[in-house]
């Protein structure tokens, strides 16, 4: 979570440095280099059901790994770095919701009240405290955006839960799925208008390969295998916590009454729709 905060701050960093479309390509190039030796022994072995599972890593890649990190760049260019990270803890909801739609899960009664006091939450915070204007006005641009990639995380999630395969090693799905980003990211960056990467960029991207893109995932890859999933899931109500505390700390961010009351709502939400008797 403390990677993934950071990575947050760092996305806000790179919107005045970086297109969308170069940080997105650049990081899961350097992931893809990065994991490719790291992979290519199991890939020799698990070639066969590589191949079987391609047209699945094609969808994750994608959803994953494409369009989320993607959109959340483009949410950074209008939005703060705490709400990037708040707005992702509405994907544990956003995954039980399409579980449901998808696959005929069963939702508690706590899950559909968890989901409304999140929307509340969330409601508080893009309207900086006064929920009624979002029916005045239109709501924050990159608060929309961010919405919408967490959609394609949730998505994600679920079906990465549904498409587990024992026969293809997480190394070698990351690799895969890595390899999907970096060539579907590479038309736009090819038609984006900067010539080249300014060197204060070359952090961001380092950070963002290797950090956000390998380590993170691979962490909790292996947080999820050694706990599982219902207690690593709790975990990510962290992620608001550790954005806005490098947040304020790195980028000088304020900390409101309507986010600290909004924040509050959105994870209460989540808690409560994980809760058991």
């Amino acid at each position: 979570m403390l990677l993934w905060g950071g990575n947050a701050v760092v996305t806000k960093a790179s919107a005045s440095v970086l297109s969308a479309a170069e940080i997105s390509f650049f990081r899961w190039a350097v992931a893809t280099l990065l994991l490719a030796p790291l992979a290519w022994p199991a890939l020799q072995r698990e070639r066969a059901a590589v191949l079987a599972r391609l047209p699945r890593t094609v969808i994750l890649g994608l959803l994953g790994c494409a369009l989320f990190p993607y959109m959340m760049y483009l949410a950074a260019s209008y939005t703060s770095a705490i709400h990037l990270g708040l707005i992702q803890t509405l994907m544990p909801m956003l995954a039980v919701c399409f579980a449901r739609l998808l696959f005929g899960a069963a939702i508690s009664r706590a899950a559909l009240i968890g989901a409304a006091v999140s929307m509340i939450g969330m409601a508080v915070v893009v309207s900086h405290g006064d929920p009624l204007l979002l029916f005045a006005q239109p709501a924050n641009r990159g608060d929309l955006i961010m919405i919408a990639a967490t959609a394609c995380f949730a998505l994600y999630s679920v079906l990465l839960g549904r498409w587990r395969s024992e026969a293809v090693s997480p190394l070698v799905d990351l690799l895969g799925q890595s390899f999907v980003a970096m060539v579907a990211m590479l038309p736009l960056w090819w038609a984006s208008a900067s010539s080249a990467v300014q060197p204060q960029g070359l952090w961001m991207i380092a950070y963002a390969g290797a950090l956000g893109s390998v380590v993170a995932p691979l962490l909790w890859m292996q947080g999820i295998s050694r706990i599982g999933p219902a207690r690593a899931a709790p975990f990510f109500n962290v992620l608001p916590l550790v954005t806005a505390a490098l947040a304020i700390a790195f980028l000088g961010e304020a900390l409101t009454v309507s986010l600290v009351i909004g924040g509050l709502l959105t994870i209460a939400g989540v808690v409560l729709a994980q809760h058991r008797r």
